[in-house]
């Protein structure tokens, strides 16, 4: 018997991401929700995503399709934390399945975050 290691499907596939979002707009409103599952460009599937960030880049949300109800999902973050919070947010976005789009705004996104924290870690010369 051949030994393979069979790694479970990722919870969600993330279809889009939306850079620059007003995020008091992404809201928990039902028709809100179903505006974005059933719009044209997305026609949200089972599974299936579309996260928005906002312009600060330290908030997500997600608009997500389970059996056909899209539901809001608000990303786990440790408010204490604030400096990485973004970097911590695209790692764990990178966990769910992306598409090529949206991975590489992620990980686009991931690289200036890195740079921006090692940046404003280094003391200030004077």
């Amino acid at each position: 018997m051949s030994s393979q290691v069979v790694r479970p499907s990722p919870p969600l596939e993330i279809i889009d991401l939306i850079d620059g979002a007003n995020l008091r707009e992404v809201c928990w409103n039902q028709k809100f929700l179903e505006r974005v599952r059933v719009r044209e460009e997305y026609k949200l599937q089972h599974r299936q995503a579309v996260a928005y960030c906002n312009v600060a880049h330290d908030r997500y949300r997600l608009v997500a399709c389970f059996y056909g109800l899209a539901v809001l999902i608000l990303p786990p973050v440790d408010q204490q934390d604030r400096a990485s919070l973004y970097l911590k947010i695209s790692q764990f976005l990178e966990q769910f399945g992306t598409r090529a789009k949206a991975l590489k705004l992620i990980e686009h996104q991931r690289e200036i975050t890195a740079k921006r924290i090692e940046r404003r870690s280094k003391p200030a010369k004077v």
